[in-house]
């Protein structure tokens, strides 16, 4: 998708302190929500500083969604559009969540995805099990993202095996943050509503995404600055799955940038 992005914008890519590329910083991780908030968003301040931008869109899948609405909380002046792609975090807790944590369900993640959660076991855990973590990486990268070219795989496939072999880092923040089922212990929908003022804001889901969409759905109703899109033949992977659909729709978001 980026090429389609860098013939209009100039396209920042980067990695989370800790995650990717980026340098290694697990020991000082806080395990407190709002500290391990901070602990990012600041970092990512001082890159913005660094790096001379005085506004720009942010973007975020997943777990970058989450962080990049919480900075656009405290640097609203900085942000000028938000694009949020398959986010974490943004449904708030109601009944039917609390009661599937008390009855240890999730009905967006299988059962064994579950355990793992439940026993703090996250994806480069496994990946470092042994011998066999390599292997068990291959295998289900192969399986899950099987429609990629062979030489997009095999390149996916040893990129994340090459993060794998670097030291562990913050990605146990996920645990900090969400509870089973990608539950935020501090969901941001009631904070959207109330303290985003007329910033635009982009939901981008799969068609076929387990992430939770309703939270979005619910500010995309009640807000004219925001809206959410569909990706067709995808999922919680989007830039994976259909790469040039979703660039194709933020192209469409962003055309009066």
């Amino acid at each position: 998708m980026l090429p389609k992005l860098i013939e209009r914008w100039h396209v920042f890519s980067i990695d989370l302190i800790g995650m990717g590329a980026s340098s290694r910083r697990a020991s000082d991780l806080p395990s407190d929500v709002d500290a391990a908030i901070d602990y990012f968003i600041e970092r990512l301040e001082r890159w913005r500083i660094a790096v001379g931008l005085t506004t720009f869109v942010l973007a975020g899948h997943s777990l970058g969604g989450y962080l990049s609405v919480c900075y656009s909380m405290r640097y609203r002046k900085h942000v000028e559009t938000l694009i949020l792609i398959s986010p974490a975090g943004i449904r708030r807790k109601d009944d039917d969540q609390m009661e599937n944590l008390k009855m240890n369900r999730s009905g967006c993640l299988p059962g064994f995805v579950r355990w793992l959660w439940s026993k703090k076991i996250g994806p480069f855990d496994l990946a470092r099990f042994c011998c066999i973590g390599p292997c068990l990486l291959r295998y289900g990268f192969r399986r899950r993202f099987a429609f990629l070219p062979p030489a997009e795989l095999n390149a996916l496939v040893e990129y994340y095996l090459a993060i794998a072999e670097l030291p562990p880092g913050t990605e146990d923040c996920l645990f900090v943050f969400f509870e089973r089922g990608a539950m935020a212990r501090k969901p941001l929908e009631d904070d959207i509503m109330v303290g985003h003022q007329n910033l635009p804001i982009h939901f981008f889901y799969g068609d076929n995404d387990w992430m939770d969409s309703r939270g979005a759905a619910r500010l995309a109703r009640a807000l004219p600055y925001v809206t959410l899109s569909r990706v067709s033949n995808s999922g919680h992977q989007i830039t994976l799955e259909n790469p040039q659909e979703l660039a194709e729709r933020m192209i469409l978001s962003l055309i009066h940038i």
